[in-house]
């Protein structure tokens, strides 16, 4: 069984003068901020998680600056934490290090509160669990994938690859068509996001050649075109409604 990260720790940041305006705003309420996690600590340690939530989302919404040093912290993001050190001194660094020692239990909670503070979100995705096996009897891979927000359970998915693809082809219409439409109102779209998105579309663009490499060899061994295969898996498929219009 496989533990996928989920929701990103931040990698991409656009800005490489951020880190440092924000580790010297954490270093102004060091006492305040490390007195709040570590009750945050202590709720989260006896199942009390709205609580632990409710601690760190005022933590992050009246210090946001400095929440995000919290953040990238404890959840040991290497690009910020070398930004740290090459703006700062190695000191620092090793000194936002231990937060991560010390509160690493609160590392799901703080990734979710990082996209409640302001507009509101919900059931913010931070991990996933993936397990496969193969039905010998139906000639199937099969994946059990469940996925989660902290520590309440989103969903769990048992089905085949075809499925999988299916939601991610959907996942990724819904970004397109939210950038589509803020692109066709002029809506300028903030920076930091824009970044992730363009790391992690990049991530996604060399997964997909990996991934068309192995289909391609698959149906090749089955002497099957890649066509082939997709109207068999599409015509009359009944997780496909669009198929039968």
């Amino acid at each position: 069984m496989e533990e996928q990260e989920v929701v990103d720790k931040g990698d991409g940041e656009d800005n490489s003068e951020l880190p440092k305006a924000w580790v010297e705003a954490f270093l102004q309420y060091e006492e305040h901020i490390t007195s709040v996690l570590d009750e945050a600590k202590r709720e989260k340690l006896n199942d009390n998680h709205d609580k632990s939530r409710e601690l760190l989302l005022n933590l992050g919404s009246n210090l946001p600056e400095a929440f995000r040093a919290v953040i990238y912290s404890v959840n040991l993001n290497e690009d910020f934490l070398d930004d740290v050190e090459e703006q700062m001194d190695s000191e620092t660094r090793e000194g936002l290090e231990s937060l991560n020692s010390e509160y690493s239990i609160l590392q799901d909670e703080s990734l979710i509160v990082r996209y409640l503070v302001g507009s509101p979100r919900e059931n913010v995705p931070t991990r996933g669990t993936l397990s496969i096996d193969f039905k010998y009897s139906e000639n199937m891979p099969f994946i059990d994938y469940t996925l989660q927000s902290g520590d309440v359970e989103l969903l769990d998915i048992q089905a085949e690859p075809s499925v999988f693809i299916h939601l991610s082809h959907l996942a990724l219409d819904a970004a397109v068509t939210a950038l589509e439409d803020a692109a066709e109102y002029n809506h300028q779209i903030d920076e930091e996001e824009m970044a992730e998105v363009v790391s992690t579309y990049q991530s996604l663009q060399s997964e997909m050649e990996e991934a068309n490499e192995l289909i391609e060899n698959i149906t090749s061994e089955m002497d099957l075109e890649p066509e082939d295969a997709e109207s068999e898996t599409t015509e009359g498929d009944p997780e496909n409604p669009e198929s039968e219009q």
